[in-house]
């Protein structure tokens, strides 16, 4: 009999928390299971990492990119994998996973395969899938405060100020290098997607023990359609106004931007220089 805990953020999804514990518990009924329901921001983080010394098999985070990136990161270093059911508005790590819905959850957490992935740093801060600093974040911070949630309210905080919004340079040192690239943003890719299918690394993994800086260019509207098809069939690489930096160890970049971003989550108020590394195979989930 399996003995599983689920964490549930009740407000992912428009609210799709509260039906999806009842179809849990459901599913799961021959299983030992608890499920618990996350009162606020780092509630998930600490639930997690109160409940590994109770030898559950898997900690499942029930949720968006946000409850993802509590969970996982209370479980970095530790035997205990991380299962995800996405009910988010990105399901970004979820994707990555090949879990586009309950039914994929549910089969992986029955299963119980996992496997070692990577997980990245920021100044510190760990990151599972994506990080960013420039305007990914800003939107993500625009996003956030919206009232409406979902794909096309994500989509109105992208256009609202990309007219306004200018090229910076970033300094980025590595392998003994330094070089300098200007962009709207730099996002630090251990996964291939922001969410909704968006590649903005397409070759990257989270297996690989390497990281990816990714510079996008300002794109002009004319070639704008063209970008964003290349976005999510895959392909944004061999865009022009794409480039990408392979960071296996450490590297460090220096920026004028002020917003930055740890799997969707944004931040006002990013340090002008930002270290970036790597723990390799620090974190199993479920696949």
């Amino acid at each position: 009999m399996q003995n599983l805990l689920f964490i549930v953020n009740p407000i992912a999804g428009k609210g799709a928390g509260i039906q999806t514990e009842k179809k849990i518990a459901q599913y799961f009924k021959q299983s030992h299971i608890e499920i618990y329901r996350t009162k606020g921001v780092g509630d998930g983080y600490s639930k997690a990492k109160r409940s590994l010394e109770k030898n559950y098999q898997a900690i499942i985070a029930v949720g968006g990119d946000g409850t993802v990136h509590e969970v996982g990161k209370a479980l970095v270093g530790s035997t205990t994998p991380l299962g995800i059911v996405p009910i988010g508005s990105g399901n970004g790590l979820a994707l990555e996973l090949s879990i586009r819905n309950f039914s994929d959850a549910c089969t992986k957490i029955e299963n119980m395969k996992s496997m070692a992935m990577d997980v990245g740093m920021i100044n510190n801060q760990m990151f599972l899938n994506i990080a960013g600093i420039g305007y990914d974040a800003e939107v993500a911070f625009t996003f956030s405060r919206k009232s409406k949630r979902g794909f096309l309210s994500y989509i109105n905080s992208i256009l609202g100020s990309y007219s306004s919004r200018k090229e910076k340079v970033f300094t980025v040192e590595h392998d003994g290098k330094l070089e300098k690239h200007k962009a709207i943003l730099a996002a630090v890719a251990n996964g291939t997607q922001y969410g909704n299918d968006a590649c903005i690394a397409p070759k990257s993994s989270i297996q690989d023990q390497q990281l990816d800086l990714v510079f996008l260019k300002k794109i002009p509207l004319i070639a704008s359609l063209k970008v964003i098809y290349q976005l999510f069939s895959k392909n944004i690489h061999k865009s022009t106004y794409w480039k990408a930096v392979p960071i296996i160890g450490k590297a460090k970049t220096t920026h004028e931007e002020n917003f930055y971003h740890l799997d969707g989550e944004p931040y006002e108020g990013c340090p002008p220089s930002v270290e970036i590394s790597i723990l390799p195979k620090a974190l199993r989930v479920l696949v």
